[in-house]
Formats: structure tokens, C-alpha cells, sequence
């Protein structure tokens, strides 16, 4: 004998008990993993908007990163840095700045050849650096460099060094320096 079948339980196992409501968010992989990258990149924005583009400094300053390329004023024929038709950068970072090779070790020279004074009227240094400051570019200087030798390693006393350094910050008017250490100059 055949039996029917129960009709009303059919009818509740075909009925979901959750009808009506919205079915549950389903997570894939691939969703997750987009997620987690927008969150990464979000992250990483924001750690890049606040701590990218400056550095604290010991003063308590902020001070931006920059980049120039780097002129040896010794070179020649000369690079004209202050032309903006030849460097549209407009910012320049001039070396090197040694110890001299003819007179005292704290004496700062452009390349151990030519005295600050020197390298204004033979190379026109300082009127080129003024001409590139009022078009709105900025000098900096590197100190040390391959050749030659770094003021601090010839120039055992600190206040004579500190003398020396701040005698190329003050004659150019520089707001930014750079050390450039190679070879011995690291030991």
C-alpha cells in the first residue's frame, strides 16, 4: 500500500524560514582581498600625506625633501645652472666645497683650487647664484665630494670648522646644505 505524502511538512521544507528577509552577505576571496588592498592603500595615502613629504628636524623645523642636480662649478666648459633655458629645475646643488689645498686645512675652497673670493670673480660664482635666487630658483652647496678632502677631515678644530661651514652658508645666503662623504672621508 502506497502511502501519500505528508503535504504540509513538504510545504515548511519548501518554504525558507528566513522569507522576507535579505539573503547574508556573501565574502569571496577576491572581495576580501579588494578590501584589504583599498584599506592598504588608503593607509598608505594617508601615511604619505602626513609623513612623506617632510621630516622633522632637531630644531623642531620642517624641512621638505629636495632634489637638484648636483654642478661642479670647477668643470669646465661651465654649466650655466642659472639659465632656466639650460637647468629648468631651477634649483641646483654646487660642489664641492673642499679644504683648501693652498692655504690653511679650515679654509673652505671650490674644488682645493679656488677661494670663495676667487671663484666669485674667475667663475662669476656669486653673481650667477644671485641671478638664479631672483628668477626664483635655490642654491645649495655640497661639502666633501670623491676628490679632494672634506673640511671636517682637515679641520680637526670644531669651532674653526664651524667657522669654515658657516662662512659658505652666510656669503652664498643658503638655506640648504649637503654632505657629500665618500671614500676616506668616511672612516
Amino acid at each position: 500500500m502506497l502511502e501519500a505524502p505528508d503535504i504540509s511538512a513538504w510545504e515548511r521544507d519548501a518554504e525558507p524560514s528566513h522569507l522576507g528577509e535579505p539573503p547574508s552577505p556573501r565574502l569571496s576571496p577576491g572581495r576580501v582581498v579588494a578590501a584589504v588592498l583599498i584599506v592598504l592603500l588608503g593607509f598608505g595615502a594617508a601615511g604619505y600625506a602626513l609623513f612623506g613629504r617632510t621630516t622633522s628636524t632637531s630644531a623642531g623645523t620642517t624641512a621638505t625633501p629636495t632634489y637638484a642636480p648636483y654642478v661642479d662649478v670647477t668643470l669646465t666648459p661651465t654649466y650655466a645652472f642659472e639659465d632656466p633655458t639650460a637647468n629648468p629645475v631651477g634649483d641646483v646643488v654646487l660642489g664641492f666645497v673642499v679644504a683648501s689645498a693652498a692655504t690653511s686645512s679650515c679654509t673652505p675652497s671650490w674644488g682645493g683650487a679656488y677661494s670663495l673670493g676667487q671663484a666669485g670673480s674667475t667663475l662669476d660664482l656669486d653673481r650667477r647664484i644671485e641671478q638664479m635666487v631672483k628668477q626664483g630658483g635655490h642654491a645649495m652647496v655640497s661639502f666633501g665630494g670623491q676628490a679632494n678632502t672634506e673640511l671636517a677631515v682637515s679641520c680637526t678644530d670644531t669651532e674653526s670648522l664651524t667657522t669654515a661651514y658657516r662662512s659658505v652658508v652666510d656669503r652664498y645666503k643658503l638655506r640648504t646644505i649637503d654632505f657629500d662623504i665618500e671614500g676616506a672621508a668616511l672612516g
